[in-house]
């Protein structure tokens, strides 16, 4: 090993390097500020730059190997030991490690993986071992505590927040992880039971809707046939088929026509429950239209309840007391759609109205014996007829009925 010498003032020269096991490489000059390349040996600086004077710094230059500190112990009766190794990769020992604090003495056994505390010699399992970083803006803090009957672990990431980890539980901030699972797992049953349950009823429920579908049809816009007696009572005109119609136009309506002289069709149509005349807003009927002239259009009757005998002014029939026609004003030509709409009630209804491909005829007041009885718009509504015209031309009554509808409340249709 070379050494430096003392300078005239006390200081070592070369800032006071000692320097030794060069292995034939020369020595390197002050303390290096670059990679020692293939220089090999060991040196020791005292105070170099940037470091205090008083500061002993170590180089190992080992060249192209990975280079370290080994340190070794020995006795009288043991052969040298490493007992620990520093390098590049870190601090390794296979030793205990002891920490003293506060005048404890705390380590770590490599041969359990456990950590002791000792105060004074002496086991103390009440004491913890803690490992604190901590900067200006936050501080992390990773505690043992060490007593033989509930260790833990303990992690804060600020000093509000913390996380607990026992042999029994994880806690966050004092709320343990197994008992939310376990509610949760609760929870996740309930709450399958009820969507089982939600299954059941929406099954239910959509049963009931079917069922109110399948009805509802019936009652707002229902499907009319031919084989309905209390629909065409006393008419000597029977609906029928079309097939022209239906192949040319693709009209599927009731067909009626007055081949026979003097016959005719009354058509009948219960109202809303408990409908009075005031009431009904509007009424409607729409029809494939080949008629020949605007007086054998159909046309429609409302007829009022009977109040029976002794009523004042009395029925103006005994199964009705009152009625009032509407008919057809304006004539559309062959083989039209045709929409005949009565505003009964000032409704904001106009040809613009009137949808698709359909033309327009307002239904007004019949001016031929109208209205028959006092008709007014307290009474109950009996039925609605739609009925044509005995006194029509032969053949001068041919279409086909599509719909008839009311409109009060809600729009109540009938489809042929």
């Amino acid at each position: 090993m070379s050494v430096q010498t003392l300078a005239s003032n006390g200081q070592f020269n070369n800032q006071g390097v000692l320097a030794g096991n060069l292995n034939g490489t020369p020595a390197l000059v002050g303390f290096p500020q670059t990679s020692t390349s293939n220089s090999v040996g060991m040196y020791q600086h005292l105070g170099i730059t940037g470091s205090p004077n008083l500061e002993t710094n170590f180089l190992n230059a080992s060249a192209t190997t990975t280079g370290g500190f080994n340190f070794w112990t020995s006795s009288a009766t043991t052969a040298p030991d490493k007992i620990l190794n520093l390098s590049t990769q870190g601090l390794t020992t296979n030793k205990i490690v002891k920490v003293a604090l506060n005048n404890d003495e705390y380590s770590i056994r490599a041969s359990d993986s456990t950590i002791r505390s000792y105060a004074n010699g002496t086991n103390n399992t009440q004491n913890s071992l803690s490992i604190q970083l901590a900067n200006d803006t936050l501080q992390t803090k990773i505690r043992a505590d060490l007593g033989s009957n509930s260790p833990y672990t303990d992690h804060t990431d600020s000093t509000t927040n913390n996380s607990r980890l026992s042999a029994t539980d994880l806690t966050f901030n004092n709320v343990s992880l197994k008992s939310t699972v376990s509610t949760n797992t609760q929870n996740i049953a309930t709450n399958t039971q009820n969507i089982a349950t939600n299954t059941q009823n929406i099954a239910t429920n959509t049963a009931s809707i079917n069922t109110i579908n399948n009805t509802l049809p019936q009652i707002v816009v229902p499907q009319l046939t031919f084989s309905s007696p209390a629909i065409y009572a006393d008419s000597t005109i029977i609906p029928s088929t079309n097939v022209t119609y239906q192949n040319t136009f693709a009209v599927f309506g009731w067909f009626v026509t007055n081949s026979v002289a003097g016959t005719k069709f009354n058509y009948y149509f219960p109202p809303q429950p408990n409908m009075k005349v005031s009431d009904l807003k509007g009424i409607y009927y729409e029809m494939f239209n080949n008629c020949t002239s605007l007086g054998s259009y159909p046309f429609v009757t409302i007829y009022t309840k009977p109040k029976g005998v002794g009523a004042v002014p009395p029925d103006y029939r005994q199964w009705y007391h009152s009625s009032y026609t509407i008919v057809p004003s304006v004539f559309q030509a062959g083989d039209t759609f045709v929409q005949c709409f009565g505003n009964l009630q000032g409704l904001s209804y106009n040809q613009a109205n009137v949808w698709g491909n359909f033309v327009y005829s307002p239904l007004v007041a019949s001016d031929v014996q109208n209205p028959k009885g006092d008709y007014q718009n307290d009474q109950e509504i009996l039925f609605i007829s739609l009925g044509s015209n005995s006194a029509s031309a032969v053949n001068s009554l041919n279409c086909s009925l599509l719909k008839l509808g009311m409109i009060s409340t809600f729009t109540n249709e009938f489809l042929f």
